[in-house]
């Protein structure tokens, strides 16, 4: 078998920077856009002068919840924007081949599917930090920065920490944070379109199949087992999991 050049390798490898920058400017969008949305969503109840030691988003005044729902929707449409410009980005030639791949069913549930599914669970968890805050008496500016600065881990917000209680839970080994399940979503999804990209990119320039490596350092059994040649029947099978950064350098004939 041709062994790949140095030149190949560099491109595989170059290509995977992309793909990483793309992931990366996915996230930032996506605190961006929640961020904004929780300041409105704030906005909203507290000025609807609800009673906070009854606050519940099925007992809010009808035309409060049509203003909630309006801004996730506008929050999901602004995802759903992010994530398709970014996992085609310039790869527009293979657009029709890759939208069903990353668009299509997975594990039951349809990309579309899970985005709705977790920007309302995203809706639920602002009523339970937004009903705290009006509990405690917290100044609006003051809780949507601290929603801003906990995402990641939205019940451990010390400063309503007293009026969370338990926060919400999905069963075990699902995260309670929608920005951790909406990120691991749209990043995938852009690892997957730039991967199936690359393999037809480089078949379609003549490969033959493609040679996969490590490109990170942390121990990963998966990743090292999918490491080596792989035919095009085959596939690179990239990428193994979430944030993975294998690289596949291409094989050609000559």
């Amino acid at each position: 078998m041709k062994q790949p050049t140095e030149a190949d390798i560099e491109a595989a490898k170059a290509y995977l920077r992309q793909r990483l920058e793309c992931e990366h400017a996915m996230t930032t969008l996506l605190e961006n856009a929640m961020k904004e949305a929780a300041e409105k969503i704030v906005d909203i109840c507290y000025s609807a002068g609800v009673n906070p030691r009854s606050f519940r988003y099925s007992d809010l005044p009808v035309r409060v919840q049509f203003d909630i729902d309006e801004v996730i929707q506008r929050l999901q449409e602004a995802i759903d924007d992010y994530f398709l410009t970014l996992a085609i980005a310039d790869h527009e030639e293979n657009r029709d081949r890759i939208l069903p791949f990353i668009l299509g069913e997975n594990h039951g549930m349809t990309f579309a599917e899970r985005l709705e599914n977790y920007c309302g669970k995203y809706r639920d968890e602002l009523m339970v930090l937004v009903g705290a805050g009006l509990f405690l008496g917290i100044a609006k500016s003051a809780l949507v920065k601290s929603i801003g600065e906990n995402l990641k881990h939205p019940y451990a917000n010390q400063l309503i920490a007293e009026g969370i209680g338990n926060g919400i839970s999905y069963g075990r080994g699902r995260t309670n944070s929608m920005f951790t399940a909406l990120s691991g979503l749209t990043k995938y999804g852009i690892e997957s379109a730039w991967m199936q990209h690359w393999e037809l990119k480089t078949e379609a320039d003549g490969a033959i199949g493609w040679i996969v490596q490590r490109g990170s350092s942390y121990p990963c059994p998966q990743c090292d087992d999918n490491c080596g040649f792989h035919s095009i029947d085959e596939g690179t099978q990239l990428p193994q999991h979430l944030s993975c950064c294998c690289f596949a350098v291409p094989i050609y004939i000559k």
